[in-house]
């Protein structure tokens, strides 16, 4: 079950403003390995947008990042180094 963080303090922006349940994309970074992660159930501040995951889906994300069942699909990843690119 997950907390009601309807009337929680948001810990990034400190507005009181709720919480509300959506499914977000959450990239991850294992290692050397990136990450993407479709439809994760979360708390989103309705001011700043910071996302909170419950234990459960942590759990599950740490599972998955660690290769322990195939991925939905496979995608290419862009990366810019700041240094070799200014």
């Amino acid at each position: 079950m997950r907390p009601d963080r309807s009337a929680q303090k948001c810990r990034t922006c400190l507005a009181s403003a709720a919480y509300e349940e959506r499914q977000i994309s959450y990239p991850f970074k294992f290692g050397e390995r990136v990450v993407i992660f479709e439809n994760v159930p979360a708390s989103v501040c309705r001011q700043c947008g910071e996302s909170l995951l419950s234990a459960a889906t942590a759990r599950l994300i740490d599972q998955l990042a660690r290769g322990e069942r195939p991925p939905t699909r496979t995608e290419e990843v862009l990366v810019y180094d700041f240094e070799k690119v200014g």
